[in-house]
């Protein structure tokens, strides 16, 4: 054992979890160097990553319920080390989802504490812990338009025209046909679905995002995702169908989604808001969540069209 090494770990599981039990023997009797701090839920996981202490590592049963993309980011935006305990069969790729590592039950106080001096730092050790953001144009191939404006302004006529005519060029990829272009509905009050004749349906951005937090799909499933329109050329991803379902869309979810649909298409165009406002600017976090896909899409757009009232 390294002199000084201690380690302040989290973990949560369903109960009667038996590896929940050992790490606390192993903890208690200091057999490892680490205090253990056992959760009863997710949402208790969040609420100690959000505090002001440091943590070094959270253990995270994959059988858990609401583990997902988005608690893993949120550890590590706390500086905390993800590491997932599977099942000799993993049922998820838990590194594709950003997890540190992963430990396969039976959890060994060698393969842990291994795990632990890998990944994870000490907390009488810890300086600047580095945290990386997920990207709305990581590793993108096609163009992002973004159409921003008040109601009454063309916003919505203006994105599908932008995506009409793109899609009427000819493809920059000699394997690909035709021009892919995608028109995203990302307005609050979505009205894509109607202008474009497609009723309620589903799927939509909302089921799009809830996919991204487990997985990371492929080009063709994101694109299963969309409604082709034969008279205009492009897919269509039809938006939220009440106002109030933004609330649904988390943060790191969201952005993992945008970023499949920007690496799916040659051509995104996105039918977006105008009000960028955030919790800096508010002092809510509501509204910084609220506005969320505006900001971002504006942030990451290689071509911003304004519209606006004459």
């Amino acid at each position: 054992m390294m002199r000084d090494e201690h380690f302040v770990v989290l973990g949560v599981a369903r109960p009667r979890t038996a590896w929940l039990t050992d790490i606390g023997h192993w903890a208690n009797s200091s057999m490892l160097p680490i205090e253990f701090i056992r959760c009863v839920s997710i949402d208790e996981v969040r609420s100690r990553l959000h505090s002001d202490r440091r943590f070094s590592a959270v253990l995270l049963g994959e059988d858990c319920t609401g583990l997902d993309r988005d608690v893993i980011e949120t550890a590590r935006d706390a500086g905390c080390v993800p590491i997932v305990i599977t099942d000799s069969t993993p049922r998820r790729d838990w590194p594709a989802l950003g997890a540190a590592d992963t430990l396969t039950q039976p959890v060994t106080p060698h393969h842990l504490l291994a795990a632990l001096r890998e990944h994870a730092i000490g907390v009488d050790h810890r300086s600047h812990i580095a945290t990386h953001e997920t990207s709305v144009d990581s590793s993108p191939t096609g163009c992002l338009i973004a159409v921003l404006g008040p109601g009454g302004s063309g916003t919505s006529t203006t994105a599908m025209a932008i995506a009409s005519h793109l899609a009427g060029q000819p493809s920059r990829y000699p394997e690909s046909i035709s021009t892919r272009v995608g028109l995203i509905d990302a307005s609050l009050n979505a009205d894509q679905a109607l202008l474009h004749d497609l009723g309620d349906v589903v799927p939509g951005l909302q089921e799009l995002v809830e996919l991204h937090r487990t997985a990371n799909p492929t080009k063709d499933e994101v694109r299963d995702f969309f409604w082709f329109s034969p008279r205009h050329g492009y897919d269509i991803l039809p938006g939220l169908r009440r106002h109030r379902d933004w609330s649904t869309l988390r943060r790191r979810t969201t952005l993992a989604a945008l970023a499949s649909i920007h690496r799916s298409f040659d051509f995104v165009v996105a039918d977006s808001d105008a009000d960028f406002e955030g919790e800096s600017e508010t002092g809510s976090i509501d509204i910084e969540d609220r506005n969320l896909l505006a900001r971002e899409l504006a942030r990451n757009a290689d071509l911003v069209v304004l519209t606006a009232r004459a």
